[in-house]
């Protein structure tokens, strides 16, 4: 069955059940393990959330509308893997200065930002290794088969940049961390374009790998106060921060057109040819209509189209309503609220 209307209303119905079953489990697993021991929490949610609720799911939905290579998962070149690791490292610089810019807002208006950031400190040794697998590598695996995969695929038909907007937008949300979610929106439009462009998502996968170790190894060779952003000063840190968005920037430039002429010559085409605005003629979209003539009646078709557009948007509707409630617990410090952080 090639990518149709049909796959994306199926993918909307799958997200309205995904995302809050993914926060639910996240919160389950805070709630019974008491976050004493992050490498037991993070191997719990690397197996029931990232590979049972999110990657096998997405995987079952890839091979049930088209077939893996339609949705991204298509084979890249060891210099698109290098090339990809350092623009995820350019990723990282940008991200982080947009948190900390975000932190320092929220700081101001009293808000309890400290409270709800992800603060991960993995320890040394086995833990430390155990750590990145759990956190760099297997969200990323996980996390990307879904939003640049699955998600983004599926949306394509409906436009480039809607596909690319949405499925950033509920990658930001379904982290259920308020004060990351411009960070996580722009990691993932960033990650979005690289897949379309390279008609590949390992390219995202590695980016979304690269800024996860990365910010693992400086929690780890950090001190705890340094690590849980303790005593912010806007006046010392502000131009820090800056220069940090600076490098990535410049960073992620250069890594990106490298990575573009790696996958202009994998892909046989001109640098210039691989761009957003030509992305849709790069991907692996099955070149079929949508339906076999006869196969269903226009006004299934319509109702189907509806039952997407439904199914999306209470995938929204409760996304924000949690993020919300995020947002609400840091103004009034409700206690216990922190478990839900993604």
């Amino acid at each position: 069955m090639p990518i149709s209307p049909f796959s994306k209303k199926n993918i909307n119905v799958i997200m309205l059940a995904l995302g809050p079953l993914t926060l639910f489990m996240g919160y389950l697993i805070g709630a019974f393990t008491g976050g004493a021991d992050t490498v037991r929490v993070f191997a719990w949610n690397a197996l029931l959330v990232e590979l049972l609720v999110i990657y096998l799911p997405s995987r079952r939905f890839m091979e049930l509308h088209g077939g893996h290579e339609a949705f991204g998962l298509v084979k890249i070149k060891p210099v698109e893997w290098a090339w990809a690791l350092l623009l995820g490292i350019g990723m990282f610089f940008i991200s982080t200065a947009l948190s900390g810019i975000m932190r320092l807002v929220y700081e101001a208006l009293n808000f309890k930002a400290a409270d709800f950031s992800q603060a991960v400190f993995p320890g040394s040794g086995w833990r430390f290794y155990a750590s990145l697998l759990l956190i760099a590598v297997i969200p990323a695996f996980a996390e990307e088969t879904l939003f640049r995969g699955a998600l983004l695929f599926s949306w394509l038909p409906g436009g480039v940049k809607a596909a690319l907007i949405n499925s950033s937008l509920l990658f930001a949300l379904v982290h259920l961390q308020p004060v990351e979610l411009p960070s996580i929106f722009f990691m993932g439009l960033m990650m979005g374009a690289v897949t379309l462009v390279c008609g590949s998502n390992l390219p995202a996968m590695a980016m979304h790998g690269a800024n996860n170790a990365i910010a693992l190894l400086l929690m780890r060779f950090a001190d705890d106060a340094t690590a849980a952003g303790a005593d912010l000063d806007a006046k010392t840190l502000l131009p820090v921060l800056l220069v940090y968005a600076a490098i990535g920037g410049l960073g992620s430039f250069a890594s990106f057109r490298g990575l573009r002429a790696a996958a202009a010559r994998r892909l046989e085409k001109s640098p210039k040819e691989l761009t957003l605005k030509n992305a849709h003629t790069l991907v692996r979209l099955l070149p079929a209509e949508p339906l076999q003539v006869g196969a269903k009646p226009p006004e299934i078709r319509r109702r189907a189209s509806l039952s997407g557009k439904a199914a999306v948007a209470l995938t929204y509707i409760v996304l924000l309503l949690l993020n919300g409630l995020m947002l609400l617990a840091m103004v009034l410090d409700i206690p216990g609220m922190e478990l839900f952080k993604g």
